[in-house]
This record gives C-alpha cells, sequence and structure tokens, in this order.
C-alpha cells in the first residue's frame, strides 16, 4: 500500500496493532518504510515499541535518535553505526536515493496511486476461498516479429498488435532495436526525454516499459509478459522472443553474396518513418547510406544483366531521390537497352525531385537527352 504522507501511513499502523491485540491473530509481518520528522517522532516510537511482539516492524529512512542507526555509503558497506552494534564493514544490500526514488515511482504509475512522500507497505492475507492463480504460457522464441524499417509493426504469430502499444512504447522499442547487444537506461534516457528535468527521465523511463509490458499482456492474452532484458541497467531486447527486420538488414549486408532484391525487400522505408523524435535523425541516415551503399556495389557487378543493374538503379532513386548521378547512370543504362522514350521520363523525374530543393539538372546530364 502506498499512502500520500506519514500521518496515513501511522494511521494503518495503528489499526493494523489495534486489530492484532483486539483478536489475537498475527497474520503475518506489517512494515512500515518512513522518513522519520518530529511531526510523527512520538507516534511512531510507540507504533513500534507496542508493535514488536505483534509483528509489526519499520524501516527508517533516516537518523532515528530513539534507536540504532546504520550509515551505509554508496557501496552498500556500512561505513559508521552505534557502538552496540559490530557491523562496520558489512556489506548490505542498497539502492541508491535515485533509483528509490525511481522505484516508488513507477510503483506509483503502476497502482494508480498519488505521489507519494512516505511508503507503507502492508501484509498481503491469504484469502481460503482464492485458488491459485494459473501462471501465464511462457514466450517461446520469435513470438513477436518487430518492423522499424518503414512504419513500426510488431506482429504476434501474424496477428499485428501495434495499435496497443503508445508512441513513447514504440521509441523505447525502436531504440532497444538499434543496439542488439543491449544498452544502458542512462543513454536511453538521454535520447528519449533530453529536456526531462531533475530525476523525472529515469521515472518515466521505468513507468513507460511497466505500461509497456501490461499493453503486451492485454494484446497477448497474457502469452507475451515482455520484451526486454535488463542486467544492471543496462537493457535489451530478448532475441529468443523478438525478431526485428533491422537485425536481419544488418546481416545481410555484412554478407558479400546478398543481392540488391532481398536488401530492397527488407528495406521498406526509413526506420520509424512515423516517429518524428531528433534522436532518430542519425541512425535513420546511416542506415539509409548503408543500404545505398550495398545497392551500389551490387548495380556495378559484371554477372548481373543490364535490366537487373536498373531494377537495382531505380531502387536506389527511390531511396536517394536528389543523387543525380543514379538518375545519370539511369539513363545510360536505358540508351543501352534502346528505351528512349524512357530517358525523358527519367530527366522529368529528376526535374520535379531537384525543384523541391531549388535546384535544377546539371549540364552534364540535360546533355544524355
Amino acid at each position: 500500500m502506498l499512502t500520500d504522507s506519514a500521518s496515513t501511513a501511522l494511521d494503518h499502523m495503528e489499526t493494523a496493532l489495534t486489530t492484532r491485540i483486539r483478536t489475537g491473530e498475527h497474520p503475518g509481518p506489517l512494515a512500515l518504510f518512513i522518513r522519520p520528522t518530529q511531526q510523527v517522532d512520538d507516534r511512531l516510537h510507540a507504533v513500534l515499541n507496542a508493535g514488536a511482539e505483534h509483528g509489526l516492524a519499520a524501516v527508517l529512512l533516516g537518523p532515528w535518535s530513539r534507536g540504532n542507526s546504520l550509515h551505509v555509503g554508496d557501496r552498500g558497506v556500512v561505513e559508521a553505526a552505534n557502538p552496540t552494534l559490530d557491523v562496520i564493514g558489512t556489506r548490505l544490500y542498497s539502492l541508491s536515493d535515485d533509483d528509490t526514488a525511481d522505484l516508488v515511482e513507477l510503483l506509483c504509475h503502476v497502482t494508480d496511486a498519488p505521489t507519494p512522500q512516505d511508503v507503507a507497505v502492508e501484509e498481503r492475507r491469504p484469502d481460503p476461498d482464492r485458488q491459485p492463480a494459473k501462471p501465464p504460457p511462457k514466450a517461446t522464441a520469435a513470438q513477436v516479429d518487430l518492423h522499424v524499417l518503414g512504419r513500426i509493426r510488431l506482429l504476434r504469430n501474424g496477428v499485428d498488435i501495434t495499435n496497443a502499444v503508445a508512441p513513447k512504447q514504440r521509441e523505447i522499442i525502436v531504440h532497444l532495436a538499434l543496439h542488439p547487444d543491449g544498452v544502458r537506461r542512462d543513454a536511453i534516457v538521454a535520447d528519449i526525454w533530453p529536456d526531462a528535468p531533475g530525476h523525472r527521465p529515469q521515472n518515466s523511463f521505468h513507468a513507460t516499459l511497466s505500461q509497456l509490458r501490461r499493453a503486451l499482456r492485454t494484446a497477448t492474452d497474457g502469452a507475451v509478459e515482455t520484451l526486454t532484458t535488463t542486467h544492471d541497467s543496462h537493457y535489451a531486447l530478448d532475441p529468443h522472443i523478438v525478431d526485428v527486420d533491422l537485425w536481419r538488414l544488418h546481416r545481410l549486408l555484412r554478407d558479400p553474396s546478398a543481392d540488391a532484391v532481398s536488401v530492397t525487400d527488407l528495406y521498406r522505408g526509413e526506420l520509424a518513418e512515423e516517429l518524428g523524435a531528433e534522436w532518430l535523425i542519425t541512425p535513420r541516415e546511416t542506415i539509409r547510406r548503408d543500404v545505398l551503399d550495398s545497392l551500389e556495389n551490387a548495380a556495378k557487378n559484371s554477372d548481373i544483366t543490364l535490366e537487373t543493374r536498373l531494377t537495382t538503379l531505380e531502387d536506389m532513386r527511390r531511396i536517394d531521390p536528389y543523387n543525380e548521378g543514379v538518375y545519370q547512370d539511369i539513363i545510360r543504362i536505358q540508351r543501352e537497352l534502346g528505351r528512349e522514350e524512357s530517358v525523358a521520363r527519367t530527366i522529368a523525374l529528376l526535374k520535379v525531385a531537384l525543384a523541391e530543393i531549388g535546384e535544377s539538372p546539371s549540364s552534364e546530364t540535360t546533355s544524355l537527352l
């Protein structure tokens, strides 16, 4: 349970204590996580004193004048403690202030509770009439196909579930698709939330991931729980669950025997073309240039026919419509194939394209007429 104040948290603790004393029942431990303040000091002391034998306890975040305190350093090692405690040098499991704030913020988004100043966590009481829930089916290999070239599409067993995923969730998915080996959280939030103040980007990141998991569970009837793996703030798409067209394209571009048709079949458009985020500009252009380089190499292959070379050059023209050199190569092959009527059409296409950027065909191109 999350509460919006320390006072409300103590109300719950006092109610639980009264109930346990009156009924004699101890359904389980009840732990309070709170930052002690002067306003609640007396109430907190009374509840902990009386509740110790009834399963009530607390973790106090900050100095506590009425009990023992530990000072835990950044590495989770106890650096100072009351003289009666022989724990200096002991390593504890710990969260930094930032990570603790992120966790609380995430819980708030998941539970739709108000952002708390203090947090109370109450025990879960077993319901004797409730049957244990069946675990959702485990995701199997390549259950989800992710397309990020052209418009983003998310398919499960051929069924399009893209609409279940919100724009920010799509941005995170695309960012992870660009890093098959994973990427640190800080790099993701710096790109996707560049102007957010303080610790809000980390909070937004965790909340967005949580919402993505919920959307996936709903869209797949619980069959897919998540698309990501994480370790020490390092996030990646799970290759056992997700198959990404961009990864297949990269494998193809590394293959010297790859043909142009296979490349253009995968490269259906610019990376995540419907997203307008600024951080996408550089990877978009990098992928586009890699594809063009591959097609250019394919077009130079002396073993292919003129028809195949022409088709490859036309693909290059569609991807790079302002490259006058490509039009010139197309015209030369059209001439070689005796297609004079196509030459004028190619010149017309070039004029239209260059007019968009305030240019016109060079004399070298017009001389080919």
